[in-house]
């Protein structure tokens, strides 16, 4: 996902915005185990060191996803 979605997806918006390709991005994800890996966490320093991994804190999703909780509920559990 990361190299397939992610960094083509930043790119593609670095260049809508003439921003430099050295121009940093920041990746916000829920605080799911796998995320906060720690051969995840440095792959990404690796490979991908211009992205930098935020995460959001358990418990955290309704105030700051509120699409989530309102419009993906709906979604979810009508199909």
């Amino acid at each position: 996902w990361t190299d397939n979605v992610l960094v083509p997806y930043i790119t593609r918006i670095k260049k809508d915005l003439a921003l430099p390709l050295t121009q940093r991005a920041i990746l916000l994800i829920d605080s799911w185990s796998v995320h906060q890996n720690e051969d995840y966490c440095n792959w990404m320093k690796d490979r991908h060191a211009l992205i930098k991994i935020g995460y959001i804190p358990a418990g955290c999703t309704r105030k700051i996803q509120p699409a989530d909780i309102g419009l993906q509920h709906v979604i979810k559990h009508n199909i």
